[in-house]
């Protein structure tokens, strides 16, 4: 009997610090420009726990988090130097999207206006248009990339990974290299919290891209949810500064659960066409 007692007073010890225990995950990217060197570039802290995950310093900027909810399925933009937040959803992006699309025509013609003002004129315009997003609105939406070919395995700072170049037309766009679960010792909890950022960022990426990365969310145009694993390595060459991400490294430690909130006292403010 003494015996049984202490076998089953063990399970229960063994399943509670299994609990309590638990944790989180701590993900550092580098990211830099292409002809950078990698230890020049800038560090981009990735915390997840409990179906939460901030970004920190999103898109290289200091003053800008993300913050990702997987049960709501949105995004909440932190402005430290403001001290506001904006709450973001596919919902709220699509509205404005459509917004944007039926504006353009107007857009275009004052465009086409603004340009046959003298310097001086077209000066005071746009002084009183503010921060209107004229040159995103009257952008033509990029298409989609044609096809994604697996080039086969690599090595990222340790970890195995399935290297992918993506193509639009004739043309690469984008490079990524993509590792599973257990590679990264990742909890399934922790790893559906990532898929989930990646589906939601991409159908806001196909809805509205440019709107998007007004917001620090920038992601090339790839059908990563139909792609097995999690990017820890990423080249874009779709723009002039041809951006590269890599895993730094990869971490299990204890983050807080109010690390994963918006600091007390900031501002909410609503999604609009301009900042």
């Amino acid at each position: 009997m003494p015996s049984r007692i202490a076998f089953s007073l063990c399970l229960v010890v063994c399943f509670f610090l299994g609990n309590f225990s638990h944790a989180d995950t701590v993900i550092e990217y580098l990211l830099s420009e292409q002809d950078t060197p990698l230890n020049g570039g800038q560090l981009q802290p990735v915390w997840v726990k409990e179906g939460k995950l901030l970004i920190k310093h999103a898109g290289g900027s200091r003053n800008t988090d993300v913050l990702f909810n997987q049960a709501l399925d949105s995004l909440i933009i932190i402005n430290h130097k403001n001290r506001t937040f904006v709450p973001l959803n596919e919902e709220k992006i699509g509205r404005i999207a459509q917004q944007t699309a039926e504006m353009a025509p107007v857009v275009r013609g004052l465009n086409e206006q603004l340009r046959k003002l003298s310097p001086k004129q077209r000066a005071k315009w746009e002084e009183m248009l503010g921060d209107f997003p004229l040159g995103e609105i009257t952008q033509d939406k990029e298409g989609a990339p044609s096809s994604i070919k697996t080039v086969g395995d690599k090595i990222v700072n340790g970890f195995a990974c399935q290297q992918m170049d993506v193509f639009t037309g004739d043309a690469k766009t984008a490079e990524l290299c993509l590792a599973d679960r257990s590679t990264l010792n990742l909890s399934g909890e922790d790893f559906a919290t990532i898929r989930s950022l990646l589906s939601l960022t991409e159908r806001m990426v196909s809805k509205a891209g440019s709107l998007a990365s007004q917001f620090g969310i920038k992601v090339p145009q790839i059908a990563i949810r139909n792609l097995a694993g999690v990017p820890i390595e990423m080249k874009d060459f779709s723009n002039e500064n041809k951006g590269h991400m890599t895993l730094k490294r990869i971490a299990s430690e204890t983050i807080t659960a109010e690390s994963l909130q918006v600091p007390a006292g900031y501002r909410a403010e609503e999604l609009t066409l301009w900042r």
